[in-house]
Parts: structure tokens; C-alpha cells; sequence
């Protein structure tokens, strides 16, 4: 709502909103202080003014209720209702979050096992599709792999008291050069330094030829307190680069000296 009156001085139209009869105002025009007049003019506002009184005025917006299309201010009912909805959105999208994350790790459990060697001493985790391979190697106390995709794991302990001025460093290396001396145009990148469940181990990529069969091997030496150990995985060349973070895994298990297992045990 406004008043009008006339400037008693300068006869200016004066137009005030928010004043009662009796508050003093200055004429823009003359610069005179006026009173409001008890003959001023009540009017109403525009639809416009009104609208904006409303968003300037704190107490009249928040009781404002949205009545048409275009009406950009928002009851206070609208928003908690909003809140609450996107609330349970978040809640939804976390449950199935976890429902997803839970169904990965009991998938992969699943799919995994644990395979021990013979005298309980030594063990490997591995795809529950490996199976034990006893004959690839005559002094592995562990041989296990898949047949299909050609992936062979094999471990091969020798006790430090068979070796004088030796350390994992020359283990490794040694080692290494006797699984090159049976391989056609051998490559080799690393070492790569490795803590294996607390034991420190050197692992060598090795590329070259056997029997006819492009493959790459892993070739990993870990030193325990009485032994130490020859962990050799190989794959199929071509392959190689989608199996690796697989036969990875496979060493990274590699325990002696095992805890009891709540996993399945071949």
C-alpha cells in the first residue's frame, strides 16, 4: 500500500510506502521537509511492486504461497519436501552401492583358493579354476596352473645352509641366469624390489623362447629365515599383458610357514 500527497511548497506529486500520517519526508524535488498530510491518498500497489515488495520484505516471502505459473518463490513446504526426497535418493544410491561392493567380494572369494604344498609349509592363492600340476617340475615342492591358457606357477625352496657368502641379491641373480640358459633370445627387464607378507623378495620379467612357445615369464626369489624361495610363473606371450596383474596376485600370495586358512584348501 502507498500514500500520496501534493508538496505543500513545490505542489510535487509525493508517492510513500512503509510511513503512517504524521512521519516527515523529503520532497525530491524541492528538498523540503514534509509531514504526511491527514488527507494523504491510500492506493495499492501494481501486481509487480507488490510481487516485489514481497521478495524484499523477509516476513512477507516466507508465508508466501506459490499461486501461479512464473511464481519463483518457494513455500517453505516446498523445500522440505524437496530435501527429504533428495535425502532418500542419496540413501537409495548408498545401499546399492554396498549391495554391489558386497556381491564383488563375495564373487571374488568364491572364485579363489588356496592350494598348500604337500608338507603344509608353503601356500598360494589362485583362481579356482588351477589345478595342482605334479609334474612340471621334479623339485618343485608346489606346481599348480590352468592347462587351457597356459598359465603355470611353480615354487622351489633351498635351505640357506647350503649356501656360503650368499644374499637374496646373489640368490636372485643366480637364479635368473639359470632360467636364461635354457631359453632361446632371452630378454630381461627389472629387478624389482618386493616385500612379500613381511619377506623380501626380487622379482625379473623374462621374455624368450621354449620348445618352440614364445612365453614371459615372472621370475620372483623371496628370502625367509631358513629358506629361500624360487617363485616362477609363465604365460603364453601374446597374453601375457591381460594376465599379469593375475599372476601378480598370485605371487603377492605366496605364504611360508601358512596360518590356519577360513579359505577353501585343495
Amino acid at each position: 500500500m502507498a500514500l500520496e500527497f501534493k508538496c505543500p511548497s513545490c505542489d510535487e506529486d509525493i508517492s510513500v510506502r512503509h510511513l503512517s500520517v504524521g512521519d516527515v519526508v523529503e520532497c525530491e524535488k524541492c528538498r523540503d521537509h514534509v509531514v504526511i498530510p491527514q488527507d494523504a491518498v491510500t492506493t495499492s500497489d501494481s501486481g509487480d511492486e507488490a510481487l516485489l515488495e514481497d521478495i524484499l520484505d523477509p516476513s512477507t516471502a516466507e508465508n508466501r504461497v506459490p499461486t501461479g505459473v512464473g511464481d519463483e518463490i518457494i513455500a517453505p513446504q516446498g523445500r522440505a519436501s524437496k530435501v527429504v526426497t533428495v535425502l532418500a535418493i542419496l540413501f537409495v544410491i548408498g545401499f546399492i552401492l554396498f549391495v554391489l561392493a558386497y556381491a564383488v567380494m563375495h564373487f571374488s572369494n568364491e572364485n579363489r583358493k588356496i592350494v598348500r604344498s604337500i608338507d603344509g609349509k608353503i601356500q598360494v592363492t589362485v583362481p579356482s579354476n588351477w589345478i595342482r600340476q605334479p609334474g612340471l617340475h621334479n623339485e618343485a615342492t608346489l606346481a599348480v596352473g590352468n592347462n587351457s591358457k597356459k598359465l603355470y606357477l611353480i615354487v622351489l625352496p633351498e635351505n640357506k645352509s647350503n649356501f656360503t657368502d650368499m644374499n637374496l641379491e646373489k640368490y636372485a641373480q643366480k637364479t635368473k641366469e639359470s632360467l636364461i640358459s635354457n631359453l632361446e633370445s632371452p630378454k630381461t627387464s627389472g629387478p624389482l624390489e618386493l616385500i612379500i607378507h613381511n619377506d623380501k623378495a626380487i622379482q625379473y620379467e623374462i621374455r624368450g623362447i621354449r620348445e618352440g612357445v614364445e612365453a614371459v615369464f615372472l621370475h620372483t626369489s623371496v628370502e625367509h629365515s631358513q629358506n629361500y624361495y624360487q617363485i616362477l610363473v609363465s604365460a603364453p606371450s601374446p597374453k601375457f599383458s591381460d594376465r599379469k596383474e593375475l599372476l601378480q596376485q598370485v605371487i603377492q600370495s605366496f605364504q611360508a610357514t601358512p596360518p590356519e586358512s577360513l579359505w577353501k584348501i585343495e
